[in-house]
């Protein structure tokens, strides 16, 4: 499972290009998120209590645990070093979700509200915003990663279905659903 989330890690990295300017500028850029992390947190909190889907995930996976993965993840926005400690810290959220049995589309749609919320606190004129989109883009790869590699790990326990297998039974079912769907 390390080497699956080691290769996609190398990948990744060399796709978003973060550089040492780059991770100059993102600790530069925490001065207008981390002093706000509470407030962004509770902001965070309280729009998906007010939705259905995240307030029942919310309280699935536990607030608690949902507070500190938001903290941990919020810090190495700005202090990650993007080396494979980092990258495997990053990765066990993915592995949360998908243990938790969090759908990807809702993943994704969560994931995009929560970037908005650090996003947004970066002034968009500034030299800040260009990596600070890098490593968000970066970070939500990864978890995505991670919680890709927990699925196949699950098929492969439980299942007996390992990382080849489950490629190939992905790619035979995507080009039968595509036929039904019409789509070339």
């Amino acid at each position: 499972m390390q080497d699956l989330i080691s290769r996609g890690c190398a990948e990744i990295s060399r796709y978003v290009g973060l550089d040492q300017e780059d991770k100059q500028r993102l600790r530069e850029a925490s001065q207008f998120v981390l002093p706000q992390k509470d407030k962004i947190m509770a902001e965070i909190i309280e729009g998906l209590q007010k939705d259905p889907e995240g307030a029942s995930h919310l309280q699935s996976l536990g607030l608690d645990n949902v507070k500190a993965m938001l903290e941990q993840w919020m810090t190495a926005i700005f202090y990650g070093n993007y080396d494979m400690d980092h990258c495997m810290a990053i990765s066990k959220m993915g592995f949360t979700f998908a243990g938790a049995g969090i759908p990807l589309p809702t993943l994704l749609s969560k994931l995009a509200f929560i970037t908005h919320q650090v996003i947004s606190r970066i002034p968009k004129e500034s030299p800040y915003l260009a990596p600070v989109l890098k490593s968000v883009h970066w970070s939500l790869r990864i978890i995505v990663l991670g919680y890709d590699v927990m699925r196949q790990r699950l098929f492969d326990k439980v299942l007996g279905i390992n990382e080849g297998l489950y490629k190939r039974l992905q790619t035979v079912t995507i080009k039968d659903i595509m036929k039904e769907l019409g789509v070339k």
